[in-house]
């Protein structure tokens, strides 16, 4: 309670020497990052966007803007889907608009961000130009990192690319599992979505035996009389098997 107290306190004195000395901007910076630390992320969000707008070559205020919007939507159950659909478009075009004006700063982590934003917004054609502009932009028109690259092959699944998806999907092989989990999930995550369930089996399967995922040892099977919400929830259920065991054996 003493440390909301502070923090309120905190909070009123610097917007207080904002409106004092509103050219400041790192005053501005002060009071975004302690919204973000009160889980105030709708001001948090709104706090970063006014530093974006104050100093448009700023990319790190934009990206956070960026960033933050997402939560700030979770946060307020209010706002409909098409309301946080159009916060994050806002969003994405303020980072396009900045790689217009400062094509020679564009650097990975700005694409990465806007195609996940237009991923989110179900607009995987524009993600995935995105992405093809950062292999040019930033990667010389080599290779993309492996996170780019799969990111790509999940918007060339959902366009109905699929030859071109499993090609990039192919990059993850058995022996590199244990080091990108997280992607492999992302991969099985979006086919189960679009009900490619053999497939996303493959890549469920792929994770046994890695990682925090070790001695997995689960059968599964698709009924199609499942709900749409059973199937989105157990495969994350069947993940958690082991630590659950682990958890009720230290009982």
């Amino acid at each position: 309670m003493q440390k909301q107290g502070n923090a309120g306190q905190a909070r009123y004195c610097l917007s207080k020497a904002i409106t004092a000395d509103p050219a400041d901007i790192s005053l501005r910076f002060h009071r975004a990052s302690l919204y973000v630390e009160l889980r105030d992320y709708h001001k948090a969000a709104e706090s970063y966007e006014q530093i974006a707008r104050l100093c448009p070559d700023n990319v790190e205020a934009l990206k956070t803007a960026a960033m933050i919007q997402p939560h700030a939507s979770n946060a307020n159950q209010s706002i409909c889907k098409q309301a946080m659909a159009m916060k994050k478009e806002r969003c994405a075009s303020i980072l396009e608009e900045y790689l217009i004006n400062h094509p020679s700063k564009a650097d990975l982590s700005i694409f990465d961000l806007l195609a996940s934003i237009c991923m989110d917004n179900k607009a995987h054609t524009k993600a995935l130009q995105h992405i093809e502009h950062a292999q040019y932009a930033c990667c010389d028109g080599k290779e993309l990192p492996l996170y780019l690259a799969i990111k790509a092959g999940i918007c060339h699944i959902h366009i109905g690319n699929t030859e071109k998806a499993e090609t990039i999907f192919s990059l993850l092989k058995r022996e590199n599992v244990h080091d990108h989990r997280h992607l492999v999930s992302e991969v099985a995550d979006s086919l189960m979505a679009l009900e490619q369930y053999n497939a996303a089996l493959n890549y469920y399967m792929m994770l046994e035996g890695s990682g925090e995922d070790k001695n997995l040892g689960f059968l599964v099977w698709y009924d199609p009389s499942m709900s749409g919400r059973t199937k989105q929830v157990v495969p994350g259920l069947l993940r958690k098997l082991p630590r659950l065991e682990d958890d009720a054996k230290k009982r």
